[in-house]
């Protein structure tokens, strides 16, 4: 009865323990690293332009990764020097101090910033070396990339598993071309 007992027992607590682990949702799991690989494959793949330009293109596209990698990371830890939660969203500001509130929108604005001037940079850099069909274009991949992103997040992280009442299911999302 003791044996019985104690594998029972055993059974239960693997169970809890097993029913406490944390699940990896699909919805958020690809970080900042992971969507710049993905935006960058999917330039590399549709973006053309002669091997004269590929040189200058990508040292500024690398510049310009390293710079918004290194804001994202500034952002990190200054949220983390603040005592901020590291996914703050702006409906749970209610909960922080007033000078909390105050540093979370100083850090994003700082952050967002940074990425302007990364982009600026790059923006200048680009048009020196592609003609301007060529900047339309990237800006149009980078868009379309963008979008396809947002429709599979919306996808994957969608809260209704009930269609008649999600709207974002009677809307096709449409597919990014090769």
């Amino acid at each position: 009865m003791k044996k019985l007992f104690f594998w029972g027992l055993l059974l239960v607590m693997m169970g809890s323990l097993h029913a406490q682990e944390k699940k990896d949702s699909k919805c958020g799991s690809k970080d900042c690293q992971t969507m710049m690989k993905l935006q960058r494959e999917y330039i590399e793949k549709n973006f053309i332009i002669n091997d004269n330009q590929k040189s200058e293109f990508w040292e500024a596209y690398n510049e310009l990764e390293k710079a918004k990698f290194q804001a994202f990371q500034d952002m990190k830890s200054a949220k983390e020097d603040a005592n901020l939660p590291k996914r703050m969203k702006e409906d749970s500001l209610q909960y922080l101090s007033s000078e909390q509130i105050i540093t979370f929108y100083r850090i994003k604005l700082e952050t967002k910033n940074k990425i302007q001037q990364a982009d600026l940079k790059f923006f200048t850099r680009i048009s020196q070396c592609l003609t301007g069909q060529q900047v339309n274009q990237y800006y149009q991949l980078e868009k379309k990339f963008k979008k396809s992103a947002v429709n599979h997040s919306e996808k994957v992280c969608s809260p209704s598993k009930d269609k008649k009442y999600d709207s974002r299911e009677q809307a096709p999302a449409t597919p990014v071309k090769h």
